[in-house]
């Protein structure tokens, strides 16, 4: 029967008396979930670093003012932030990429947009 104090994530090393550590649950659950949905291949390295380029990339994808995602991240330059932490994403290219062939082969108009 669950008790007020019981750990959700309990260490086994301490018979239950703390919980994990964050690096043990990344490894124990987050890198497995990683390999199970193809985002790393096995013998890669995977860590809580991770998740802050991840954090990164999902909110410039959401169009986050980048100096709030570098004062998130905590970097004194946004140009870290933006050129190292935040990634492209494949369906962002494949969208630019479309808009670019329909583009291309759109009828041809006098206007210029």
């Amino acid at each position: 029967m669950p008790r007020d104090g019981d750990y959700v994530f309990a260490s086994f090393k301490n018979k239950g008396a703390t919980p994990r550590t964050a690096g043990i649950l990344i490894a124990d659950y987050l890198k497995k979930a990683a390999l199970d949905l193809g985002l790393i291949k096995l013998g890669e390295r995977f860590g809580g670093h991770n998740l802050r380029h991840s954090l990164a990339t999902f909110l410039v994808a959401l169009k986050t003012d980048p100096k709030t995602v570098q004062g998130l991240l905590r970097h004194s330059n946004v140009t870290t932030t933006l050129a190292l932490y935040a990634h492209g994403r494949n369906q962002d290219r494949a969208a630019a990429q479309d808009a670019v062939i329909t583009a291309f082969f759109a009828p041809a108009s006098d206007t210029v947009q």
